[in-house]
């Protein structure tokens, strides 16, 4: 669907594409393969408007894929409960707020699991592109260390804190480089 809207401005309507590229492996936090040979299209979107049961998003920042299929993610337990009802097939969102304006900044970085290792999936900051590659391994986020990890642990752990603006990330790139870089979320679109 990403992919239809970037080339149809029909659909513009209903979001915008703010960045997109290629992305070897998963993302979002996600199961990631380095070895893992498929290239896929991952897109940065953008919706004005959700409506999620009774509650009304706006200002929705995504990440997406050309897939059948989406998900939604564990942050939305962050606005209210979800109720997964099996039997009848049916999912039951129950707001905190009915209005949730999400319109804030955004990280530089999507990362993934690999091996009980946290990585860079991608880089959405076009200035930081010289600097990071996916596959580098996060070794430290700001006073968070990133070593001898469980699985459950880096799933259920932000890899930023929920009130920081700035964050310095240490890296182990390919080539077992080790750098620190202060990072910023912001509007870099």
């Amino acid at each position: 669907m990403a992919r239809e809207a970037a080339a149809n401005p029909a659909l513009a309507r209903y979001f915008a594409v703010l960045d997109s590229g290629k992305i070897k492996g998963s993302n979002s936090l996600s199961v990631y393969d380095r070895n893992i040979e498929t290239i896929e299209t991952h897109y940065r979107l953008l919706l004005p408007e959700m409506h999620i049961g009774p509650a009304i998003f706006q200002n929705v920042r995504a990440q997406s894929m050309d897939k059948s299929y989406n998900a939604l993610g564990v942050e939305l337990l962050k606005y209210g409960a979800c109720i997964l009802d099996n039997k009848n097939k049916r999912f039951y969102f129950l707001p905190d707020e009915t209005l949730v304006n999400l319109d804030e900044k955004e990280w530089p970085l999507s990362f993934g699991l690999s091996d009980d290792d946290l990585i860079i999936t991608y880089v959405w900051d076009p200035r930081l592109r010289d600097t990071f590659e996916t596959g580098d391994q996060v070794l430290a986020i700001g006073q968070h260390t990133y070593s001898s990890n469980n699985f459950c642990d880096l799933l259920s752990r932000p890899p930023f804190p929920e009130s920081a603006t700035s964050e310095e990330i240490t890296i182990k790139d390919k080539k077992g480089i080790i750098k620190k870089v202060l990072l910023k979320k912001e509007d870099y679109d």
